[in-house]
């Protein structure tokens, strides 16, 4: 009624079947993954592409006496002080 299974056969069949199911699936989700990434750059730099230049909206003849910001005695530091002597 059958053949017997050899234990080492049958469990080296199984481990087999088992890494190449394990291989197949993980380079699959990884191609899947690596591709929606590609088409959502992809689609990015086709909607920038398409988009209008900027237009600026500064005037660029201006009086001295239309601007509003006037600064004085101020500091501009990069967030780090200099040590004065």
């Amino acid at each position: 009624m059958g053949e017997k299974l050899d234990l080492g056969q049958s469990f080296a069949l199984l481990a087999l079947i088992y890494f190449l199911f394990f291989s197949v699936n993980s380079f699959t989700y990884y191609a899947m993954s690596t591709n929606s990434t590609a088409m959502g750059v992809t689609a990015r730099l086709a909607d920038i592409f398409r988009m209008e230049e900027h237009k600026s909206k500064r005037k660029e003849a201006t009086r001295v006496s239309d601007i509003k910001i006037k600064i004085e005695n101020a500091e501009f530091t990069w967030g780090f002080r200099v040590k004065e002597d």
